[in-house]
């Protein structure tokens, strides 16, 4: 197992490398635990259950931007992203969804 440093030194590496190699301009960004938050609310029963919530930001994401969400997991990170914008938590923005392609059909 790697120490939490070099784990860390290792993702920053990596999370660049693909954007970087095609061009992209990337600053460093190095985050400490504290820079990061847990949000629970949207996890529903439980991790890989269904939530209406998922379900709906899943069509709503569908029918407005053409994006194909699993109701679970991608669909509780649109349904929580909605929630706290609703909530006012991102300011100004800009904010970014990073969706990341599932080869799987859904």
């Amino acid at each position: 197992m790697l120490a939490a440093g070099r784990r860390r030194a290792l993702l920053d590496r990596e999370r660049g490398a693909v954007p970087r190699d095609r061009g992209a301009e990337l600053p460093r960004l190095l985050l400490e635990p504290a820079d990061v938050t847990i949000e629970p609310r949207w996890l529903g029963p439980g991790y890989g259950h269904r939530t209406e919530a998922a379900e709906s930001a899943s069509r709503l994401a569908r029918e407005r931007a053409g994006l194909a969400l699993d109701p679970v997991y991608t669909g509780k990170a649109m349904a929580a992203l909605l929630g706290l914008e609703a909530e006012g938590a991102f300011g100004a923005g800009p904010v970014l969804y990073w969706h990341t392609h599932n080869a799987f059909p859904l």
